[in-house]
């Protein structure tokens, strides 16, 4: 069984508590998010998240912008 520092390390610090339960329970062993919330903040670890990117808008054909005279 692995702990929750081996899954958050392996996962590149990337896991949080949500993929880390999933992860803890393929390997047969169930601990709740709260308690697995509460072993990450003891050992100060913080996984990584994105930043929502800018995404162009492409108008559809019929929001295509009409002339004005």
């Amino acid at each position: 069984m692995r702990s929750v520092r081996e899954i958050f390390r392996l996962s590149r610090n990337n896991y949080g508590t949500r993929k880390i339960k999933v992860e803890s329970a393929k390997e047969g062993k169930i601990v709740s998010r709260r308690r697995i919330g509460r072993s990450m903040k003891q050992e100060g670890l913080v996984s990584n998240y994105t930043i929502a990117q800018y995404k162009l808008h492409i108008p559809k054909c019929n929001e295509d912008k009409a002339e004005t005279y």
